[in-house]
């Protein structure tokens, strides 16, 4: 299974879970509102699943980002060398 390494996409992603699908006029599309709303329903499903994963992507790349940074601190090294 391919999953995205490009954290902008994380953040696209979990917006995801703000959002709502409207549907389309019944003039444009072809289906009537009772067959949109069962293709909604699916895809709904579909884009909540992803953006959960995207979000706890997220969530992990920020706690990793957090520990390396306070180890670093804790370790008096790289960045946050004491220089003399």
């Amino acid at each position: 299974m391919f999953f995205s390494v490009f954290p902008p996409f994380w953040i696209v992603g979990a917006l995801v879970l703000f959002m709502k699908l409207e549907p389309v006029p019944e003039s444009e599309c072809g289906k009537t509102a009772a067959e949109q709303a069962a293709e909604i329903a699916i895809i709904r499903k579909v884009e909540v699943k992803w953006a959960k994963r995207s979000l706890l992507a997220l969530i992990g790349l920020v706690i990793i980002i957090a520990l390396v940074i306070l180890s670093l601190l804790l370790a008096h090294t790289g960045p946050f060398a004491r220089h003399q």
